[in-house]
């Protein structure tokens, strides 16, 4: 379970279960290539490298928008239109197209976050992979073969507990529209991928290599600013401390998940699982062997009464990496809410436990607009 917390409480939390394996990073000695639009690298590490090579400005302007339908060339089979979000058009881009471009204008030469308005097309496990290109070149390996995900669900059922057991549901790919962030499908770095764009009109492309996706619009906008906690806080100054009850989410009960493969799970090894009972097996976990996947993410929806500070505290056991940590990053209403929380660390426990997010056993405290949020995490 996870619980967002009244300060200074001492709460259940959310049953999860860890396991990550650790992933380590190769170095490339390939020289620097220089380009029109970028300066093009190879090599597993060649976009910090990029980084560093563009590392001077952020863009910081409004978002630009290019409708998808817009696009001004493509190679193979013309894409097919189709019906987008909110009754707009969309266009339909298979891997038998490819290459479909569009123009855009930028006003800054700076660094830009690339975001797509999409929907998968076939129901399928297999991944939705496709490459992105600047003015002609892919400007580092990673976008090379980049992955839109799929988005499964909780098949609603009415479980019957005359049987004495509470089976996991069946998983339900979501045919919706999402907007996704071009990201690392690997996971080695956390948050949205950067792209260099020089002042003026650039062109753009996109390749499929697998899967079909209906594609509405793309978006460049300004990176993500993620500021540590030590400078979040300084703006809690005026903000209440949550003080009610504390606000259960189970784990099993998540709203959405990244694969098939992650659904629900029973222990009965401890009774502070919620549900648990000694003569019935009932879901009340989730993770585990099947949550080991570099970039895999889980959601949780959930609502607050009040617009307050809170705790985040997790009930979990990560008993497969001995002597080490898994490590998971966590997204609030899908962003990172701080730095901290780009690696949030569990440690090897073979009992559940509970984790608070904070450190030096000081809990970091969230923001939080009475409504309804979205808490999501991603194995890194």
């Amino acid at each position: 379970m996870v619980v967002l917390k009244r300060i200074g409480a001492v709460a259940l939390i959310a049953c999860l279960l860890f396991s990550c394996m650790p992933v380590s990073l190769a170095e490339s000695d390939t020289d620097n290539k220089d380009n029109n639009a970028s300066i093009v690298l190879s090599g597993k590490n060649d976009y910090e490298k990029y980084l560093t090579a563009h590392s001077s400005k952020d863009y910081d302007g409004n978002e630009i928008l290019i409708d998808a339908t817009d696009y001004t060339d493509c190679i193979g089979d013309t894409p097919k239109m189709c019906a987008g979000p909110n009754k707009s058009s969309a266009i339909r881009i298979v891997p038998d197209t490819s290459s479909v471009e569009w123009s855009i204008y930028v006003p800054d030469t700076a660094m830009y976050k690339v975001s797509f308005l999409y929907s998968p097309v076939d129901i399928s496990e297999n991944s939705i992979n496709f490459s992105f290109g600047i003015n002609g070149t892919e400007p580092y390996d990673i976008s090379k073969s980049l992955s839109l995900p799929r988005v499964w669900k909780d098949e609603q059922t009415d479980d019957s507990e005359s049987v004495g057991r509470q089976s996991a549901p069946r998983q339900i790919q979501q045919k919706r529209w999402n907007w996704s962030d071009l990201v690392d499908p690997d996971g080695i770095y956390i948050g949205s991928l950067l792209f260099y764009f020089k002042a003026g009109t650039n062109k753009i492309n996109l390749k499929m290599i697998s899967g079909e996706i209906d594609l509405s619009a793309v978006k460049l906008s300004a990176p993500d600013d993620i500021k540590s906690y030590k400078d979040i806080a300084k703006n809690y100054k005026s903000y209440p401390e949550y003080s009610g009850k504390d606000i259960v989410i189970q784990a099993q009960d998540a709203d959405s998940k990244s694969t098939k493969e992650l659904r629900g799970l029973s222990d009965n090894t401890d009774p502070m699982n919620t549900p648990v009972s000694a003569d019935k097996t009932y879901v009340n976990y989730i993770g585990g062997n099947n949550w080991n996947s570099c970039g895999e993410r889980i959601t949780w929806k959930f609502d607050v009464n009040e617009s307050a500070l809170y705790e985040l505290s997790f009930r979990y056991r990560q008993s497969y990496l001995n002597n080490a940590s898994s490590i998971r990053a966590v997204y609030v209403d899908g962003a990172i809410p701080f730095s901290e929380a780009r690696e949030v660390r569990f440690a090897y426990q073979t009992n559940w436990d509970i984790l608070t997010l904070g450190e030096s056993n000081k809990p970091f405290l969230i923001y939080l607009e009475a409504g309804s949020h979205e808490l999501t995490m991603e194995v890194s």
